[in-house]
This record gives C-alpha cells, structure tokens and sequence, in this order.
C-alpha cells in the first residue's frame, strides 16, 4: 500500500506594515494564510538575535488575518519583523514616524446621487491598515452650508456616500478615530452628475407635414402625410423614425405604399400624446396594392435616438446622442397589440466615445393578444466595473423582433387611423406598439 499526500500551496503572505508613531507599543500585520493561523509564529530582532512574539489578538476574514503585537517598551526606532508558516517565512520591517493619506474622489466614481471616496495612505502599510479601520467617518457640505454626515458605507479602503443631490457641489473630508490615528491630509470638492432625462420622452412633441401630387394609382391629387417626433423648426432633434422606408413608393404614391410606420396616438398613459410603431408591410420601393403584399420587404417600425435617411432604396442610420449622465436603469409604459403571435424589443445604451460602458434591453413575452391597459417594464443598466464618463446615449425602440416575414405575419390590406390626418388609411401591417413616458432612473 502507497500512500500519496498532495501538499497544496497555503497562499501566504505579509503585506508591508504601516508606520507607527515614535513610542508606540503596538503594531498591525496583515497576514494572507490559507490554513490555521494560530500555528503561525513571530519573532523580532533584538540586540542581533530573533526573539519570539506572543501576538494580543488576532482577527480573521477568511484568508486575511489581522494580527496585533504589543511591545513592553515603546519603539524608538524601525523593528524587524519576522513571521514563519510552516516552511515559509517572511521578513517586514515596521517604520517609525506619522502616517497620513489623502481622501481621494475619482471622476469615474462620482455619479448623480452617490460617490465613491477613497482613502490611499502615503506607505503601502498605510492603505492596508486603513481596509481594516471601522471608525472612519465622511461629512460633506455644500459649496455654501454646514457640515453633516451623509448616509455611508465602508468597502475597505473607500467609503460609498448615497443620498446626494444631483449636479451639485459638495466638499468632502473624512475624519479616523482610533488609537491608530491616521491624518488625512486634505478635503475634496467633486460635484455630482446631473440627473438628466430624454428630452421628449412622453412623446408629447410631433409635427405632421403633407405632400399633393397628381398619382397614376388614384387617377388624381393624392395627398400622404409624414409624422416628426419633434417641434418643427427643432435643430437638436434626438428621436427619429424609419417612416422613409414604410413611405418608399416607385410606381406611385396610394395609400398601400405611403403608411408611415411611427406616428402619435391620444391614447396615452399620461399627458396628451403618446408614440405608435407598427410593423410595415408595405414600402421599401416594393410597389404594393391593396391585393398585392411582398412580405420580404416588410420590416419593423422602430423610433430611436439617432438620424435616418432611405435613399437609393439603402437606409443610412446613426444612432445615439450626445449626453453626460448615467443612470442606472430605465422604465417606460407599452401597449402591445400583436399580430398573430409576436413580442417587441426595447434597448438601450449608454457609451463613452465608442465604448458601450452600459446596456440593457427588454424584450416582451410573446403574446397573442392586445392589452387593455398600459404595462410598465424596467430595464437594469449594469456597468460592470466600467467608470467612464457617459458621452452619448442610445434607445431603439422597435415593434417587433422579427428581421424576416412571410403573408402570415402580416395583416393583408388593414386599415390605421393617421391621427389627426386621416382615417381608414389601408395599408399593409403587423403588430402594434403603443410606448409612453420613458424615464431614467438614478441612484
């Protein structure tokens, strides 16, 4: 019989001590130690030879233990420090003199209601020590007003301050209490990001326009409409729509061919307008009757943030908009009103230059039939670490996820009311979204 042990490795370490004051009796050291800390032992150089240590108490979370030695007599100069494991060892030597660090605020760490502050200690030993420290406490004011203690939570070395005002200045500075008083050697001014929203995110702002031309398929004037989703006039336009390419006609321009995809509706959650998108199936240049349907060019409605043009029958998109906040999720109310079986899709981004530093989307369970009501949804942006600044912002929102259509998904020769332009318009469609009030929603 054999018998085979398999020695594993006991992850240990010293990390450097902070320094202490002159005269000092107790000193910290942070051991890493996967395995029983109380077989480690410790020793200190004195007159040329090591010296056991006793440690007074010992703290443990999981791997990292913190250890505390008094001395009898205060220390005057640096000490030597020796602690064994087993077959391992590790020498630090513990400095004499004051300790301090600088309360820092990184931008990235700084959003609309929340900062994150950190504490770096001017020695490596410092920054360890501060992980450990529980009395630490962050006041801030305003540019002008007293101090008070906001609501905070200590992660190791930093500090989570929540509750703050959004876009406005505050001065921070942190006070440590202890027997191991550290100095923080300064105060920090950040100011909070702006809790910015979508401008036109209840869909109240439209302007239609018309167009009369003589047409071959009504044997006289025949006159269409167009759907904006902003003021006329507006130059910062954010939302857009892909109503070119459901008004795309070749032949001529009737009803079947000129049904934009995305117009308002007085069917709102709240306020007086809301948007609707719906899955067209007519346009894109295919030349569409009444009795004649070309499922491959339908598509589906979609209002987004960004531009559009259909031109030379291709689509030349962009997408996003400039804007500086980040929040941390977004809600909105739908109306769905599937055709057959079907569910939407609703996206969003946040980006840092090209970097998409946060996204989310929602897509709808697949339904069948029409609600009655508005149903709110939510969707979550998770940043995954990632603390750039917002520069742009991305929503699409789209009436159905499908890319590919056969006769069966579509609605042959339906009919839609155009709000407040005309009724009864006949044209070929899919399902039916109904969207209102998106809103951003900050932490």
């Amino acid at each position: 019989m054999v018998l085979k042990i398999k020695s594993l490795p006991n992850g240990f370490d010293v990390a450097k001590p902070m320094n202490v004051e002159r005269g000092s009796t107790t000193i910290l050291l942070t051991v890493i130690l996967k395995g029983d800390i109380s077989k480690v032992s410790y020793q200190y150089q004195a007159y040329g030879y090591w010296q056991p240590l006793v440690p007074t108490s010992i703290e443990s979370d999981k791997d990292t233990h913190q250890v505390t030695i008094t001395f009898k007599d205060g220390l005057q100069e640096p000490q030597q420090i020796k602690v064994i494991a087993g077959d391992k060892e590790k020498t630090v030597t513990v400095g004499i003199g004051e300790s301090s660090c600088s309360l820092t605020a990184p931008e990235g760490d700084v959003w609309a209601k929340k900062a994150t502050l950190y504490l770096v200690g001017d020695t490596e030993g410092t920054t360890e020590y501060l992980k450990t420290v529980k009395d630490i406490t962050v006041k801030c004011r305003k540019a002008s007003g007293d101090w008070f203690s906001p609501s905070q939570e200590k992660i190791k070395n930093a500090v989570e301050v929540s509750g703050l005002e959004p876009g406005t200045d505050y001065i921070f500075k942190a006070v440590i209490d202890g027997t191991n008083t550290i100095t923080v050697k300064n105060e920090v001014s950040v100011k909070t990001e702006e809790a910015l929203q979508i401008p036109n995110s209840g869909f109240e702002d439209w302007y239609t326009d018309s167009d009369t031309r003589w047409s071959a398929g009504t044997f006289g004037n025949f006159t269409h409409y167009f759907y904006y989703p902003y003021t006329k006039g507006a130059t910062d336009i954010w939302w857009n729509t892909n109503n070119k390419y459901s008004q795309a006609w070749v032949v001529a321009p009737v009803q079947t061919t000129t049904c934009p995809a995305v117009i308002y509706v007085k069917d709102a959650k709240s306020g007086a307008k809301a948007a609707e998108i719906h899955t067209a199936g007519s346009g894109g240049g295919y030349s569409s009757t009444p009795a004649t349907m070309y499922p491959e060019g339908a598509k589906a409605g979609r209002l987004f943030i960004g531009t559009y043009n259909w031109s030379d029958k291709k689509e030349t998109v962009t997408t996003g908009h400039p804007f500086t906040s980040r929040p941390y999720g977004m809600k909105f109310w739908y109306k769905y009103t599937p055709y057959q079986t079907d569910n939407f899709k609703v996206e969003i981004e946040i980006r840092s230059g090209n970097k998409v530093i946060a996204g989310g989307s929602y897509i709808s369970e697949a339904a069948s039939s029409a609600d009655s009501e508005y149903q709110e949804a939510y969707i979550n942006l998770d940043y995954q670490g990632n603390m750039e600044k917002a520069t742009d912002i991305y929503v699409n929102i789209l009436s159905t996820t499908k890319t590919s259509f056969g006769s069966d998904d579509l609605q042959k020769a339906g009919t839609i009311d155009l709000t407040d332009c005309a009724t009864g318009w006949t044209t070929h469609l899919g399902s039916r979204l109904k969207i209102d009030d998106l809103e951003l929603i900050y932490e």
